[in-house]
């Protein structure tokens, strides 16, 4: 709970376009694309996306 209420008073120190920068290149319809068809393919050829615990 401490380092949630730390967190909050650094709101104001969040880069806003650089978060949007990140989220755009990380989850950009392209990416999302490339990430589907690797789950698909991994899907027919049975293997798995899952990471050991």
């Amino acid at each position: 709970m401490d380092g949630l209420l730390d967190a909050y008073g650094r709101l104001g120190d969040i880069d806003l376009r650089g978060c949007a920068d990140h989220a755009a290149r990380r989850f950009g319809p392209e990416q999302m694309g490339d990430g589907y068809l690797a789950v698909y393919e991994a899907a027919r050829l049975g293997l798995s996306f899952r990471k050991p615990a």
